[in-house]
């Protein structure tokens, strides 16, 4: 009878060893219970590989090593043998169920302990790339991951397909529409894999349902307000770099009027009306120096309305208003001040000629006594 189970063992150990992976690295705690599996050193490997199967027990590999040193020993533990190549089987089973429709996958962590005793392992490497996505929901970690995987080479065809599978929901984690819809259209064509199928058809309402988001949000009062005001105050701050800072006054209290409630903005628009009036002050003051005293009045003017405790640009208004006075007299400089009141008080440049007002308007001739009618 034992003869049967040990030849019944051996048929199935020659047809089980076969694993899913090709020229395994056979690094770590595998690679050592292999070495004293080879030495015959059976007892010592299974000591390794009983403490393996603990810490990993959804790992074919090590059953099957366990298996292979259950039958080696003298005389053969067939039970124990038998138990191995089941839990085996049933590794592989979860293992095909992973790589196949990406379920049963174990925590991110057991993976990273598979790697770290054996870091060339592109099984593990994979497992870990496919957890990444589908328990942690980390797309770009498991990116990173599959690269690593596609580094190490020489995986075996079934590898290959998986890690298609993994690249797919990877890029859709990632909201890569194209890129996804690429490695399931890979997938599908090397293995008929109804897994892609369902992909595909997922991948193209995914897509549709994250432009309509798009497009609700780009349409939404409150986001489209919160980009205008993120436009008026770079616009603002880039004028103010140009030294134009009573320009970007108007920009600043736009962003105000929109969000009142924000930090940066006031702020900006204290300093840029105290910078803008300096710089309407310096401005004045040259057109003085060059006796253009109507144009000067303009700019004088705004500055005191961005800055009213601005002294030079006060006592600049009342020099133009009396040289003014002197050369053309106070009718013509009453006139000028109500041309520039006129003007948009927002306006960082005021338009004032002196050729129209410094004349002003001829009166009609007077008409002639009427002759009286002749009776």
């Amino acid at each position: 009878m034992h003869l049967i189970r040990k030849s019944l063992l051996s048929a199935l150990l020659a047809a089980g060893m076969g694993l899913s992976v090709t020229a395994p690295a056979w690094a770590g705690q595998l690679a050592d219970a292999r070495r004293h599996l080879e030495r015959e050193d059976y007892r010592r490997a299974i000591e390794i590989l009983s403490e393996y199967t603990q810490k990993f027990p959804n790992e074919p590999r090590g059953w099957a090593l366990l298996a292979d040193c259950y039958q080696g020993i003298f005389p053969p533990k067939v039970s124990e043998a038998e138990d191995a190549l089941n839990r085996k089987a049933a590794a592989e089973n979860k293992r095909n169920a992973i790589f196949q429709n990406f379920q049963k996958l174990e925590p991110s962590a057991l993976y990273q302990k598979m790697i770290k005793d054996d870091p060339e392992d592109p099984v593990a490497n994979l497992l870990l790339a496919i957890a990444l996505v589908v328990n942690d929901r980390d797309g770009n970690r498991a990116r990173t991951q599959l690269d690593r995987f596609l580094e190490l080479g020489s995986a075996s065809s079934d590898l290959a397909d998986a890690s298609l599978g993994a690249q797919g929901l990877a890029y859709t984690a990632t909201k890569q529409w194209d890129e996804a819809r690429v490695a399931y259209e890979r997938l599908k064509q090397r293995t008929g894999s109804t897994f892609a199928m369902v992909k595909l058809r997922e991948v193209s309402r995914l897509e549709a349902e994250d432009r309509d988001a798009r497009d609700a949000a780009a349409n939404d009062p409150a986001r489209v307000a919160e980009r205008r005001y993120l436009e008026l105050v770079e616009g603002a701050k880039g004028l103010i770099a140009e030294g134009n800072s009573s320009g970007a006054v108007e920009l600043l209290e736009e962003a105000v009027k929109l969000r009142p409630e924000a930090g940066d903005a006031p702020p900006l628009l204290s300093e840029a009306r105290l910078q803008g009036a300096k710089e309407l002050f310096a401005k004045g003051k040259q057109l003085t120096d060059d006796g253009k005293y109507a144009q000067a009045y303009g700019f004088f003017e705004r500055a005191i309305q961005l800055d009213p405790t601005n002294a030079d640009a006060v006592l600049g208004l009342k020099h133009v208003q009396k040289s003014l006075s002197e050369l053309e007299g106070p009718r013509v400089v009453r006139r000028i001040i109500s041309a520039s009141e006129s003007i948009d008080a927002s306006a960082s440049v005021p338009v004032a000629s002196p050729s129209a007002a410094v004349k002003p308007p001829a009166k009609p001739p007077a008409k002639p006594p009427a002759k009286p009618t002749a009776k």
